[in-house]
């Protein structure tokens, strides 16, 4: 979501409150901006794809790759053909 449209919902939301919710707000705002340290999201590492799958998936994947190496998979050509035979493209 751009800023422009975050600030845009923000306002919205701050227009259909109360004088006690925005009260509130102005309190968790002046708090907000007080703070020094705001904690910043850890930027040292990047969660990737493969940390996200599940152990099984892996195990797949791993196997092909495996079976790649020991030339153990079917030429491109070959599948090619076999799909060119059974569907005609």
């Amino acid at each position: 979501m751009k800023i422009s449209a975050l600030k845009k919902a923000i306002i919205e939301k701050l227009e259909r409150l109360n004088e006690a919710q925005l009260l509130q707000v102005q309190e968790l705002l002046e708090h907000l901006h007080q703070q020094k340290n705001i904690e910043e999201p850890q930027t040292d590492y990047q969660l990737e794809e493969w940390d996200l799958m599940p152990g099984w998936q892996k195990k797949r994947i791993e196997d092909a790759e495996e079976s790649l190496d020991r030339v153990a998979g079917v030429p491109h050509k070959e599948v090619a053909r076999k799909l060119k035979d059974k569907y005609g493209f």
